[in-house]
């Protein structure tokens, strides 16, 4: 009887201990009311359940940061990105596409949220603009921040041939050297020289 209570008890602690690991690696949502592949997914995995609760909490502390017409892009751009993650229920390999949507979501809000320094700006002259580039490299993938004009975009550092190419939402930049290559949505390539 005695050694039925101090398995019973062993148990119990064993559970009580990994009560909290279980939690930590929960989504942010409630597995009982997930529906579809890539809900189903991050209920299973919990490295991906890992990186939902990140992506969570950063969105919650970027749009707490946010007022107005900040707060409404940020919500598109969330809103966008569910899309672009949801469409990963299509893919051959639907553990590494929701992987990689969220690494990318989640550099991206390090960098608006402010959650991280905010690295020196880096000046080019590009044909008759200026862009500010600020390069992340402690965010979840490497990242830039382009700043030209009007536009302000995060873009992620993608697979090149040479030198470092980062894609956000509406620029492209292609580092390599001292000079890069700046692309804007409907505009063509422009050369860049890093000012001195």
């Amino acid at each position: 009887m005695t050694i039925t209570v101090l398995r019973a008890s062993s148990v119990l602690a064993l559970l009580m201990l990994a009560a909290p690991v279980a939690a930590a690696t929960s989504p942010s949502f409630d597995c009982a009311q997930a529906h579809g592949r890539v809900q189903k997914l991050l209920c299973q995995d919990e490295e991906l359940a890992a990186l939902d609760r990140t992506l969570a909490d950063l969105l919650t502390a970027t749009l707490k940061k946010s007022v107005g017409e900040a707060r409404s892009a940020e919500r598109k751009r969330q809103l966008a990105w569910q899309k672009r993650c949801g469409a990963c229920s299509r893919s051959d390999d639907i553990a590494t596409c929701v992987r990689a949507a969220y690494q990318t979501r989640i550099a991206e809000l390090q960098v608006r949220s402010g959650g991280i320094p905010e690295p020196a700006p880096v000046a080019y002259v590009c044909g008759k603009d200026a862009l500010n580039a600020r390069f992340y490299a402690t965010t979840q993938l490497p990242a830039v921040m382009i700043d030209v004009g009007a536009l302000h975009d995060v873009a992620m550092a993608v697979p090149a041939a040479s030198g470092v190419k980062y894609q956000g939402e509406h620029a492209q930049l292609w580092t390599k050297g001292e000079g890069a290559i700046l692309t804007l949505d409907g505009k063509p390539d422009v050369t860049c020289t890093k000012k001195k």
